[in-house]
């Protein structure tokens, strides 16, 4: 089985220090545990259909980040990961663009692994506006934007609870 992590800073006393990041790390578990790296790129808040916890995936999704210091980490996009073709694909929401963490959501009507939509609250700091994104999670196309009456706050998480039947 393999499980994909991807590993922030954990000793507080480096989470704000200008070398530290996050990294997407491979970890394999077959009787002994191996790691790798995936991707150099720094990245956080790392979702995957959450439809397959605790199964192997093929996909995952995270934070493509603009800038990452000392003082100031800035999300502008999402990266999806393929961990069978060990490649990645990036979609940025634009220039003055930043956003908070990526939600899946799964198409019922799609029977694939990144058969679904990812949405995203996204900030334009030129215009001061705040919208929620849809994207493609098979392309990252933008399939949707729905511009919202006032700024919403960035929060670290979120989640995409199902209507109940």
């Amino acid at each position: 089985m393999k499980l994909i992590f991807t590993l922030a800073c954990l000793c507080a006393a480096t989470v704000f220090s200008a070398t530290a990041s996050a990294a997407v790390v491979s970890y394999s578990f077959a009787g002994t545990v191996t790691d790798a790296p995936l991707d150099d790129r720094p990245t956080d808040f790392p979702r995957i259909n959450e439809q397959r916890v605790g199964l192997s995936q093929r996909f995952g999704y995270s934070g493509h980040t603009a800038s990452w210091s000392a003082d100031e980490v800035v999300f502008d996009g999402v990266i999806k990961f393929d961990f069978v073709s060990d490649t990645s694909t990036t979609h940025r929401f634009g220039p003055s663009v930043v956003c908070g963490e990526t939600v899946f959501t799964p198409d019922p009507a799609r029977t694939t692994e990144d058969g679904g939509w990812l949405l995203n609250y996204v900030h334009n700091s030129a215009d001061e506006r705040s919208s929620v994104v849809v994207l493609d999670a098979e392309t990252l196309d933008q399939l949707a934007r729905v511009d919202l009456p006032r700024r919403v706050p960035f929060g670290f998480h979120g989640s995409f609870l199902p209507e109940p039947d």
